[in-house]
């Protein structure tokens, strides 16, 4: 780690150092493919049979949840043990902490601008819109696709809370790590607290609603599963 973060920076530039470091490690593991596979299966699945265009911006949306809580515990434990502690050595272990939340962060919004744009472009393509296609002026289609990205949004954002709950730090034993986030995954696509039920739930009306006030909610669950994920790197670090 030596380079840019050797010499004297501010806090905010030694994190955004971090953080390309962080992203540019995750790209080069290719680790990142696994989870791209499973969204890929996902968004095929979601225009396949020309269904209308709400239900396959809400299958890819639920879809990417649990691929986002995949890609971010690769992002959160891409990084060799001995690189992570000289990063901590260099930038502090809060802020080496935050830099790989902003990796899988940015990953998570590439994720759901990849969805929101192939299903996009199938719909438009195939007419994947079904029985609706004659309804849909380009007006009405726009607002869908405002809403299915939105969606994707917050999907992704709770996928990021729990990827980053369910991964070191926070949780180090890895058999108990995936368990635990294969029932949050299924918590965040069935329990009614949930933002990602709020915004799929908007999808399946007779008008698509876009979903601010779940937005809101998945926002402040990745800002609470972020501050617990940095909280808790700065108690296990090594005085």
């Amino acid at each position: 780690m030596s380079g840019p973060m050797s010499g004297p920076m501010s806090g905010p530039r030694r994190v955004l150092a971090a953080a390309r470091y962080q992203v540019a490690l995750l790209a080069r593991s290719q680790r990142w493919l696994p989870p791209l596979v499973l969204l890929g299966a996902v968004l095929v699945t979601a225009t396949e049979g020309s269904p209308p265009a709400a239900d396959a911006f809400g299958f890819a949306a639920a879809g990417l949840l649990p691929s986002v809580a995949w890609l971010t515990r690769t992002a959160l434990a891409v990084e060799p043990g001995p690189a992570r502690a000289v990063l901590s050595a260099a930038v502090g272990t809060g802020r080496a902490q935050v830099s790989a939340l902003l990796s899988a962060l940015l990953a998570a919004l590439l994720f759901a601008l990849v969805g929101t744009g192939v299903v996009a472009a199938l719909v438009l393509a195939s007419g994947a819109r079904g029985a609706d296609r004659a309804q849909l002026a380009p007006s009405d289609l726009a607002e869908v696709i405002g809403a299915g990205l939105v969606a994707q949004l917050v999907s992704a954002g709770v996928g990021l809370a729990i990827g980053a709950l369910c991964s070191p730090p926070v949780l180090r034993p890895p058999a108990l790590a995936v368990l635990t986030a294969g029932c949050a995954v299924v918590l965040g696509l069935v329990a009614p607290a949930s933002p990602a039920v709020h915004a799929l739930h908007g999808l399946t009306g007779p008008r698509p609603a876009v979903g601010w006030l779940p937005l809101l909610g998945a926002c402040l669950l990745v800002l609470a599963a972020a501050a617990g994920s940095v909280v808790a790197a700065r108690r296990r670090a090594p005085s």
